[in-house]
């Protein structure tokens, strides 16, 4: 027996992100914004999942990234990322890398090192 998720949404708990699919398409991921006349607009994020629980294994896993990057109490004077100082290194608040792509200022998807971020406090306001 297939699973039928039609017409399904999961709004991922203390995040901006919702997933659904709907009338048996794959599923999405998407953050929604609230506009000033009351409605909700989606903003698609990533690509098209084949099922639901897998768009809501993503939202959580986008919202604790999220949650985690504005812990950081500096970022980098360059890039403007998020980064901590992990074992003497300023590194992205990244984490799904460990050298190279955003883990390097410039970002550089084929460096070998990480970190070269110039720290500075962040702007809290």
């Amino acid at each position: 027996m297939t699973h039928d998720d039609r017409g399904a949404y999961v709004i991922i708990g203390a995040s901006p992100y919702v997933a659904f699919a709907i009338h048996g398409e794959p599923a999405h991921l998407a953050r929604y914004t609230r506009d000033p006349d009351g409605s909700i607009t989606l903003h698609p994020v990533g690509q098209p999942f084949t099922r639901l629980d897998l768009a809501v294994d993503a939202g959580h896993w986008y919202a604790e990234r999220h949650a985690y990057a504005d812990t950081a109490e500096h970022e980098c004077r360059r890039c403007g990322n998020p980064i901590r100082c992990i074992d003497g290194i300023w590194a992205a608040v990244d984490y799904t890398n460990t050298a190279g792509g955003l883990s390097c200022c410039p970002p550089d998807p084929d460096a070998q090192q990480v970190g070269n971020h110039i720290p500075r406090k962040r702007d809290r306001r």
